[in-house]
């Protein structure tokens, strides 16, 4: 599984609808914060407890209650689709609202006209309180383009005035999606490898550290010459010590950014104080289940 494969092969329909949208490259965050809450177990324990199958004397996190309002809103993600999920439960809490912004036209100016001023003021007025209303009053930049200009000659210019825009005023205004990603540099490619190493420490107990960070391509370093030819004995040693060491960090992260996931914080390793511990064996129920299923 990766970004690209998983952005590609999603439909278009999850992109917008409902009177709602989400970009691409959102939309493959959004199924890593699905597969994440599947492992967490604080999550499980929400789902435990809303099925009415808790057992009394479980111990709860202090900040239990955090956790079940994130479960009362996106639900038992175990046993479905990322597609039937996020059409039936996940557009309406990730999805921003109004119509996906877009290039849109407003008048063509043409000197035959004489009342070329009052009929460019009506079209620009029926726009605003139209279509630019309607995608979430975004900032855009009026220009006109003679229409003699070839495409390249018109792309080459509209993209210089763009360029005199600073970069914090070219991102979309959002209108309140419930939950929102976290931080500004996401990193898909580290999301998938900690998600990678803890299905196979799941799967494959008896594996070491270092031997579930060189399946997993954790380092392509030290994952590749491992796999690889046969390195000297002292690279050997000094490779897996360095792999064992990866790989435990890389465990420690993918757990609590699925901890933070039930919390509604994603994607985020930041240190969660009230994280349960991690349960391998639970994560392999979960995943076997879901391939069985989904």
């Amino acid at each position: 599984m990766n970004e690209k494969a998983a952005a590609k092969g999603a439909k278009s329909s999850l992109f917008h609808g409902g009177g709602r949208w989400a970009q691409r490259r959102e939309v493959a965050f959004y199924l890593l914060w699905k597969e994440y809450l599947a492992m967490s177990p604080s999550y499980d324990l929400a789902r435990q407890m809303r099925a009415g199958q808790l057992p009394a004397e479980t111990k709860l996190p202090d900040d239990f209650e955090a956790v079940l309002s994130v479960y009362d809103d996106l639900g038992d993600v175990r046993h479905v689709s990322f597609d039937d999920w996020w059409v039936g439960t996940g557009m309406e809490f990730f999805g921003h609202h109004g119509d996906k912004p877009r290039v849109g036209f407003v008048a063509t100016l043409s000197a035959k006209r004489a009342d070329l001023a009052e009929q460019l003021q009506q079209k620009a007025d029926e726009y605003v309180q139209g279509r630019w209303v309607e995608q979430g009053k975004q900032r855009s930049a009026v220009v006109a383009i003679p229409l003699g200009l070839t495409k390249a000659q018109v792309a080459k210019q509209v993209a210089a005035i763009l360029g005199q825009y600073p970069e914090n005023q070219k991102g979309f205004v959002r209108e309140g999606p419930k939950y929102r990603l976290s931080g500004t540099k996401l990193d898909s490619k580290s999301l998938f490898k900690y998600i990678a190493c803890l299905w196979l420490k799941a799967a494959k107990p008896d594996y070491t550290l270092w031997q579930i960070g060189a399946e997993a391509k954790l380092s392509t370093t030290y994952s590749d010459r491992l796999r690889g030819p046969k390195p000297s004995r002292h690279q050997q040693t000094d490779d897996r010590t360095a792999l064992k060491i990866l790989t435990s960090r890389a465990l420690n992260r993918g757990h609590m950014i699925a901890e933070n996931a039930a919390r509604g914080i994603f994607p985020s390793y930041a240190k969660c104080e009230q994280a349960m511990p991690v349960d391998f064996p639970f994560i392999q129920r979960q995943r076997v289940g879901r391939l069985k299923t989904v």
